[in-house]
């Protein structure tokens, strides 16, 4: 018996010991798992400031590229002439049935890229201002441009791509303006201000510090069409003074962080838009240009698809213009723009204009005659939208066909050179 009791004692001793070391185990292995999600994370954390900190020593080993005259905005439009955009590519969301693709084709048919063919077509017909849309935050996966928050860093490939893009133009001596574009996340609202506030100040640093070693060719447009949309997807283009005035501050804050960025940003000339980029009255005036140590830098960014039913309305039926009323909306348009801003001295670019294709070229051809001799009488650039879409019920406002690199409809094209040399009176 006592030789079976102390078998009996043994076993549990040794069953005690075998419970304590297994938690020992348990512990020490949950310890280090800890560990090593912490140094993951840490190596991420310093991998992304690393990042980020290399892009900008390299881009400040970078030398100048191109010049940084001492002129103002007013005669640095008055140099430009007219404009076309790079629409329906770099601005293109990710989603649908495109989700896990490349953002750039996704609206041109998932296969077409751009080419400097295009931006020499472009050139060549006349144009001298190159506009590139620029969706930030957008794609998927290898393709996603923007991290997350609170950081949103860029992605370096796309810095790089959308670069390549923008040298094809300056090499053809183009004027070149980059913005953001359809961002979503911006309401207007005092609710949302701080976080709309602190995402576009980041992502603005970023894109000046990329490129600050560039010349004045290179132009910064703050947001595209800022406005606020509900929940359902409804657009607000009229707006209220609390947007108006979160809109003010975000222009503010942005324009800010470009100049603290140094280099050639300290003088860069900057587009800032009214509310929803609109040519009314209401939004123009409600439009405040923001405190700078250079004022005599900044451009406001209006943008008109005017008459609305002949330029912008789909309907086919709307097809027909040139009448006495037709003129004077257009004549009356300019001459607000000019009342709220040109004639106090802040140049203005319009970044947006067309009339969709309705079967009229002919018609369109003395439409944008019109329209470019009113407007080169303030001195204010246009610059056509082009979507590449030729066909279809939407908005056919195709003008270079990119993929065979020709002009469809060549008296559109030549009323908008006309209209250069055009008088109105």
């Amino acid at each position: 018996m006592p030789r079976l009791k102390n078998i009996f004692i043994f076993i549990i001793i040794l069953s005690v010991l075998t419970i304590f070391f297994a938690a020992c185990s348990d512990s020490d292995g949950e310890s280090q798992n800890q560990n090593e999600e912490q140094e993951q994370e840490q190596e991420q954390s310093q991998n992304q400031e690393q990042n980020q900190n290399g892009s900008e020593e390299m881009r400040d080993n970078l030398e100048i590229i191109g010049e940084m005259r001492d002129i103002t905005a007013a005669q640095f439009v008055g140099e430009m002439r007219i404009g076309w955009n790079l629409g329906n590519t770099f601005d293109a969301l990710s989603g649908g049935w495109f989700t896990s693709g490349d953002p750039e084709p996704a609206w041109q048919g998932g296969q077409l890229y751009t080419s400097r063919a295009m931006i020499d077509a472009i050139s060549n017909a006349g144009f001298d201002i190159l506009r590139i849309p620029v969706t930030w935050d957008t794609g998927e996966g290898v393709y996603k441009r923007v991290g997350n928050a609170p950081d949103y860093i860029i992605k370096p490939e796309f810095f790089e791509r959308l670069e390549e893009v923008i040298n094809w133009a300056l090499d053809k001596d183009m004027y070149v303006i980059i913005n953001t574009h359809h961002d979503r996340w911006i309401y207007l609202t005092d609710e949302n201000y701080d976080n709309e506030s602190d995402k576009l100040v980041k992502l603005w640093r970023q894109i000046a510090l990329y490129f600050k070693n560039y010349g004045d060719k290179l132009i910064f447009e703050v947001m595209n069409e800022p406005l606020f949309t509900d929940e359902n997807g409804s657009h607000d283009w009229n707006g209220k003074p609390e947007y108006y005035n979160n809109l003010n501050r975000l222009n503010q804050a942005a324009l800010n962080i470009i100049r603290e960025t140094g280099g050639n940003n300290e003088k860069r000339f900057v587009m800032l838009p009214s509310y929803a980029a609109s040519g009314g009255n209401t939004q123009m005036r409600a439009f405040e240009l923001p405190d700078d140590m250079h004022p005599d830098k900044l451009i406001a960014s209006v943008h008109a698809y005017a008459p609305y039913n002949f330029a912008l309305n789909t309907d086919p039926s709307h097809n027909q213009w040139g009448s006495n009323s037709d003129k004077r909306e257009l004549t009356t348009f300019f001459a607000s723009v000019d009342r709220v801003f040109v004639s106090q001295g802040i140049p203005v670019i319009l970044g947006e204009f067309g009339a969709m294709n309705k079967d009229n070229e002919e018609i369109r051809a003395e439409w944008a005659k019109f329209y470019i001799a009113g407007a080169r009488e303030y001195n204010i650039p246009c610059v056509w939208w082009d979507n590449n879409i030729f066909s279809g019920d939407g908005e056919r406002f195709g003008l270079l066909d990119r993929n065979n690199i020709d002009f469809p409809y060549p008296l559109v094209l030549q009323g908008l050179l006309d209209g250069l040399e055009t008088n109105n009176n």
